[in-house]
């Protein structure tokens, strides 16, 4: 930036050129708010991130569970499965991404408001599937009767 300055009297003008560190807007750094646009929607390197890992993790998991489970296994107690999985797995790739996120210099208020909402989303499937899915499909497997209601 440029700051002219004149000397009374005289009326000589003389132009002063302010170092980077010293300037009203302070540079970008390299890397910093990197967005990437596909299909008319906007979104940030955090969200691709995280979007990417969870498809991964959710292939992971189903390749592990198509291998591993019985195929006599009805496929809502398949999905519930899946759905521990998934979850457990992705505790493990969120804490990686919310250490560096904490980390970061940046001030970034959407990117931590993303890993919140995936903290808060993670607790709470894993509390439903716990205290209630998987105790009605335990007892739905063991029961003897013929009929759905009956097993219910």
């Amino acid at each position: 930036q440029a700051i002219a300055l004149s000397a009374e009297g005289t009326g000589r003008q003389a132009s002063l050129e302010l170092p980077p560190q010293l300037s009203a807007t302070p540079p970008r750094k390299a890397g910093c708010g990197r967005t990437s646009r596909k299909a008319g929607m906007l979104l940030s390197g955090g969200a691709a991130f995280l979007l990417l890992g969870a498809m991964a993790i959710g292939a992971v998991s189903s390749l592990a569970l198509l291998h591993y489970a019985q195929r006599e296994v009805s496929w809502f107690s398949f999905l519930a499965s899946l759905l521990g999985f998934v979850l457990s797995f992705g505790i493990v790739a969120l804490v990686p991404y919310d250490v560096w996120e904490s980390l970061s210099a940046e001030e970034d208020k959407s990117r931590q408001v993303l890993v919140d909402s995936s903290w808060e989303l993670i607790y709470w499937a894993t509390f439903l599937l716990c205290w209630l899915l998987c105790p009605i499909l335990i007892e739905f497997e063991a029961a003897g009767d013929f009929t759905v209601y009956g097993r219910l």
